[in-house]
C-alpha cells in the first residue's frame, strides 16, 4: 500500500488548506439550513400561531398551557432522538459543526429578523422569539427532551490515568491484577508483563505513523490488555485518534463483519462529530416513514439509499480531516469465531482501511487459530512475548510469601524450610533464580511455570490459591493447593483423572478393588497424550500419591495434611471443595490443643476432647492420633494416665478402655514405646483401675499387654499377677464386687478369669474358686440384676455369648445358649447346686439373665435324680 502521508501531499493540497475547505463547506451547510429553519419559525409557524389563536379554549388558559408544553415536550422527544450530544464534539464544534445546530442559527436569525423595520419584516403577528413567554417554555421543553433521551451521558470508556509507577513487586500489587477478576488490565493496574512496551509501539505506529499493526498471541496471552493500554494512550495524544472496537466473535454470519465494522466506527466516529447522515435511522422514524402510503418521506429520510458498507468507510475521510483526526479499528478475536468462519469479508474491510487516508487497524488474534495473511494484511507485527521463568517465578514467591506469613497458624508439618516441596520462599531473584539457571531448570518449579504459560493461566491460578488457602490456611498444605489449582486450569484431563480415580490411586493394587489394579496403566496412559506430560507427571510427583508417583520425591510425603493422606481427612477433597463445612472439625483446633499441651499453657482442652470422643464421633480422637507425632514419648503416657483417670471418674463401673480417645492413645504407644521400659507405669495404670471398673481393667490388660502391647510376655505375667493380687485384697465384699461390674456389658469376671479368652481353661476357673465363688453365690441372692447376667455369660460356652451388635439391647444372640459344665464345675465345686438354683430361679427380665434358665434347671433335675453325681464333674 503506498504511503498515505504521500498520497495526501500529491493531491496538491496541504492539510490545513483541505481542513479549512472541508470546514467552509460544512458550514455553508449548516447555515443554508439555519437560514431555512429560520424561514420555518418566521413563515409557517406564525400561519399555525395564527390559526390556534381562533380556537376557543374550553378549558383555563394554564391548562391549554400546559397541554401544549407537554406536547411540544413529546414531539421534541421524537425529533433529537437522532441527534446525539457527546462531549468531544464540542472541540470539533467550529470545525466540523453538527447538523442540529442549525436548529439554534435558525432559531437566532428568526429573532434577529424581529429587529427588521416592519416593512421588510417576515411577519408581523405571531409569535415573539425575542420575549420570554414564548421563548422559555420551548427552550425548555427542547433541553428537557435532549436530557431525557441521552442522559446519562456517555462518559470515556477508559480511564487515561497513568499507570503506578514501576518499583519493587510486593503483595498488595499482585492483589490489585487478582482483583480485577476477568476484565483485562487498564492503564490504572500494575503492568506485571511488561506490556507497557508493546502498546507504546503500537501507539507511536497508529498515532504518528498510520500504519496498520497485527499483535499476535495465545489466548491469555495479554493482546486485550496491551489493546487497553493502547486506546487509554491514543486518547491522550493529538492529532485525535478515534479507536473504534470489533469484536469478530460476535458475529454471526461473516457477510456481516462491513457492515457491523462501519456501524462500530459509525458509533465511535458519534463521540467527536454529529454522524446523522451516515447512522441509519431510529426505529421510530423508520416505523413513521412505513406509515406513510405515499414513501415520500421515506425518500425524503433516505431510507431507500442503499451503499456498498466498505465504499461508505471512504466517506469518513472529509470528516477526519475536517476535525483533523484518524480513526483506528481493533480487530479482536478473530480465532474464537470458529474454524469454520469465512475471513474474504474480514480481509476486504482490512485492505480498504488500509487504502483509506487517515484511517488504519489493530488487528488482534492468535496466529495459529485464525485464517489470515498477517504479512500482506498488516504493516507491523508485534508479538506477545511469552512469560519469562524468571519473572513468573517472583510473582509466585512474593505471593507464596505472601501466604505463608498472612496467618498465624500452627504449621503441622514437621521440617517445613527444610522439606519444603518447591523452596519458592527461597526464591528471590539473586538466589534460587541462579540456581536454576546453573541446573538447567530441570525442578518442580519449572514444571509449575510450564503450566501456567500465559498472563490469564497464572492469574486464573493465583486467584484460586489465594481463595482456597483464605479458607483452608492451616487446614491443608499451601503447596498441594497451588499444585491442585496449576493442574485444574493447566492440565485438566490430569485434574479430572484425580477427581474421579483418586481412591484407587492412593490405594495399592488389590484385587478386592479392580480399580486399584488398572489405574497405574491408564495414568500413564494420559500422560503420554498431554502436550505437557512431563510436567504434569513432575508435579503428581510431588503430591505422593502411591500409584501415580514416577519419581518419589524425597519429602512428598512427610507433609500430615497432603493429599496423599485419605484418613483421618480426604484432604485432596478438601482442597477441591475449597472450604470447610460450618461443623467440620478444624486441624488448627486439635493443633492447638497439642501446643497449649506442651506448654503447660492448657492441658484441659486436650483432655476434655479426648475424652468427649465416643463410638458415634471418633473425629478428634483421629484427628490427634494423625497430629500426635508432635508429643514425646512422655507426653503419651501422661496423657494416657489422665484421660483413663477422666473416663474412670465420668463412667465408674461402666469405664471402658476400648474408648476412642485410649484407642488412639494406645496405638501410638504401641509404635513409639518398645522394651518393656514401661512396665510400671502401666501396671500402676491398670492396678489403679481395679476399685473401680473390672471391664475398664480387662480393657487395658488386653489391649496394652496382648499381641500389640507395650510389654514382652514376662511384663504381661507380672501384670497379671498383681491385677489378681489386688483384686483379692480390694473386692473382698458383694457390695465391693457389684461395685466393680457394669450392667450394660455383664462379661466382665468371664474375661477376668479367662483372660478374655487367652486362658479359657477349668484350671484357670478353679484358681477363683475360692474367692470369687462365695462372692457370686451370695451376690446373686442380694443383687441378682447385677450378679445373676454376669453369672450367665461366665458358664455360657464359647459360641453362647456371641452377639450381633455390641451395644444394641436386648441383644441379638447368633447362637444358641449351652453351659459349659466343665468350667462351671471347677468354678463352684461343692457350691454348684447353688449357682444353678440361681440360675434356675431367677424372675428378672435381664435378656442375658434368661438365657440359662432352661439348661440350669435340665442339669439340677439330673443332679437331684442321681445322688452319686453330688460330687461336682470337672472337681479340681
Amino acid at each position: 500500500m503506498a504511503d498515505k502521508t504521500s498520497e495526501q501531499a500529491s493531491s496538491g493540497a496541504s492539510p490545513a488548506t483541505g481542513r479549512w475547505g472541508l470546514s467552509t463547506a460544512r458550514w455553508s451547510r449548516v447555515l443554508a439550513l439555519a437560514i431555512l429553519g429560520a424561514f420555518t419559525f418566521e413563515l409557517i409557524l406564525p400561519l399555525a400561531w395564527k390559526h390556534t389563536a381562533r380556537v376557543t379554549e374550553p378549558f383555563s388558559a394554564t391548562f391549554f398551557g400546559a397541554v401544549i408544553w407537554i406536547g411540544t415536550l413529546v414531539l421534541f422527544y421524537i425529533v433529537v432522538e437522532p441527534i446525539r450530544m457527546r462531549r468531544r464534539q464540542w472541540r470539533a464544534l467550529l470545525w466540523y459543526p453538527p447538523l442540529w445546530l442549525a436548529i439554534v442559527i435558525g432559531w437566532v436569525l428568526a429573532a434577529a429578523s424581529e429587529f427588521l423595520p416592519s416593512g421588510i419584516r417576515p411577519q408581523t403577528r405571531g409569535p415573539d422569539w425575542i420575549h420570554v413567554y414564548p421563548v422559555f417554555p420551548i427552550v425548555l421543553a427542547f433541553v428537557t427532551a435532549i436530557l431525557v433521551r441521552h442522559l446519562p451521558l456517555r462518559l470515556g470508556l477508559f480511564d487515561q490515568t497513568a499507570a503506578p509507577d514501576d518499583g519493587p513487586l510486593t503483595w498488595p500489587i499482585i492483589r490489585r491484577w487478582l482483583s480485577a477478576g476477568e476484565r483485562p488490565i487498564t492503564s490504572r493496574d500494575p503492568d506485571l508483563f511488561g506490556h507497557r512496551a508493546i502498546a507504546s509501539r503500537i501507539t507511536h505506529i497508529i498515532g504518528r505513523e498510520q500504519r496498520s499493526v497485527a499483535l499476535l498471541g495465545q489466548f491469555g496471552s495479554g493482546k486485550t490488555s496491551i489493546l487497553n493500554r493502547v486506546r487509554a494512550d491514543l486518547g491522550a495524544i493529538d492529532p485525535a485518534v478515534i479507536v473504534a472496537t470489533f469484536d469478530v466473535w460476535a458475529i454471526p454470519r461473516p457477510e456481516d463483519v462491513p457492515r457491523l465494522a462501519l456501524n462500530r466506527i459509525i458509533s465511535a466516529l458519534d463521540d467527536y462529530v454529529d454522524t446523522i447522515e451516515f447512522r441509519r435511522l431510529p426505529v421510530s422514524y423508520q416505523r413513521l416513514a412505513a406509515a406513510e402510503p405515499t414513501g415520500r418521506l421515506g425518500r425524503a429520510l433516505g431510507m431507500e439509499t442503499a451503499s456498498d458498507s466498505i465504499e461508505e468507510i471512504e466517506r469518513f475521510t472529509p470528516i477526519l480531516e475536517a476535525i483533523n483526526a484518524s480513526i483506528v479499528l481493533i480487530v479482536e478475536d478473530v480465532e474464537r469465531a470458529g474454524e469454520g468462519f469465512e475471513t474474504r469479508h474480514l480481509e476486504r474491510l482490512l485492505w480498504t482501511l488500509k487504502s483509506v487516508q487517515r484511517s488504519a487497524f489493530i488487528l488482534a488474534t492468535d496466529p495459529d487459530h485464525a485464517k489470515l495473511d498477517f504479512p500482506k494484511l498488516c504493516d507491523t507485527l508485534e508479538l506477545v512475548p511469552p512469560l519469562t521463568f524468571d519473572w513468573v517465578l517472583t510473582i509466585l514467591a512474593t505471593a507464596y510469601a505472601h501466604w505463608m506469613s498472612a496467618f498465624s497458624d500452627i504449621d503441622p508439618h514437621p521440617n517445613r524450610k527444610e522439606k519444603d516441596k518447591f523452596q519458592l520462599e527461597y526464591a528471590r531473584l539473586g538466589e534460587l533464580v541462579d540456581y536454576f539457571r546453573r541446573t538447567g531448570r530441570d525442578t518442580p518449579i519449572d514444571a509449575l511455570i510450564s503450566l501456567l504459560a500465559t498472563p490469564r493461566a497464572l492469574k486464573h491460578v493465583l486467584r484460586r490459591v489465594d481463595h482456597a488457602w483464605t479458607n483452608l490456611h492451616g487446614e491443608a498444605e499451601l503447596d498441594d493447593i497451588l499444585i491442585i489449582a496449576a493442574l485444574r486450569h493447566g492440565a485438566e484431563p490430569a485434574y479430572r483423572f484425580l477427581v474421579a480415580d483418586i481412591d484407587a490411586a492412593r490405594h495399592k493394587p488389590d484385587d478386592m478393588f479392580p480399580r486399584t489394579k488398572t489405574v497405574r496403566e491408564e495414568w500413564d496412559r494420559l500422560i503420554v497424550s498431554l502436550p505437557n506430560g512431563a510436567a504434569v507427571q513432575r508435579l503428581v510427583d510431588l503430591l505422593g500419591i502411591k500409584q501415580l508417583t514416577r519419581e518419589r520425591a524425597h519429602h512428598a510425603t512427610e507433609a500430615p495434611q497432603g493429599v496423599h493422606v485419605a484418613e483421618p481427612v480426604d484432604y485432596f477433597r478438601r482442597i477441591v471443595a475449597e472450604e470447610l463445612g460450618p461443623t467440620e472439625l478444624r486441624d488448627q483446633a486439635v493443633l492447638t490443643a497439642i501446643d497449649k499441651w506442651k506448654t503447660g499453657a492448657d492441658r484441659q482442652q486436650l483432655i476434655d476432647g479426648l475424652v468427649a470422643a465416643s463410638d458415634d464421633d471418633v473425629t478428634y480422637a483421629r484427628r490427634w492420633e494423625h497430629f500426635s507425632s508432635r508429643h514425646a514419648n512422655t507426653d503419651l503416657t501422661a496423657l494416657t494416665t489422665l484421660v483413663a483417670g477422666r473416663i474412670l471418674t465420668r463412667d465408674h463401673s461402666s469405664a471402658a478402655a476400648d474408648h476412642p480417645g485410649l484407642l488412639a492413645l494406645w496405638r501410638q504407644c504401641n509404635r513409639r514405646l518398645h522394651g518393656g521400659q514401661h512396665y510400671e507405669w502401666l501396671r500402676t495404670l491398670i492396678v489403679s483401675a481395679v476399685s473401680v471398673s473390672l471391664e475398664f481393667v480387662n480393657g487395658l490388660y488386653y489391649y496394652w499387654t496382648g499381641d500389640h502391647g507395650i510389654v514382652d510376655e514376662d511384663g504381661r505375667t507380672r501384670i497379671r499377677q498383681s491385677i489378681v493380687d489386688t483384686i483379692r485384697t480390694e473386692i473382698r465384699t458383694v457390695d465391693d464386687l457389684v461395685g466393680v461390674l457394669s450392667r450394660q456389658h455383664p462379661y466382665n469376671l468371664g474375661r477376668l478369669i479367662a483372660q478374655t479368652g487367652k486362658e479359657n481353661t477349668p484350671e484357670s476357673f478353679a484358681e477363683w474358686r475360692d474367692h470369687l465363688a462365695p462372692l457370686i453365690i451370695e451376690g446373686g441372692r442380694t443383687h441378682p440384676e447385677a450378679i445373676v447376667p454376669e453369672l450367665a455369660n461366665l458358664v455360657g460356652d464359647e459360641q453362647s455369648g456371641m452377639v450381633a451388635a455390641k451395644d444394641q439391647y436386648p441383644p441379638f444372640f447368633a447362637n444358641r445358649y449351652k453351659i459349659d459344665r466343665e468350667k462351671m464345675s471347677a468354678l463352684f465345686g461343692e457350691s454348684l447346686d447353688d449357682a444353678l438354683t440361681l440360675l434356675a430361679d431367677y424372675a428378672g427380665d435381664n435378656a442375658y439373665a434368661q438365657r440359662p434358665k432352661g439348661e440350669a434347671k435340665v442339669w439340677l433335675d439330673e443332679r437331684r435324680r442321681s445322688p452319686t453325681d453330688a460330687q461336682p464333674e470337672g472337681d479340681v
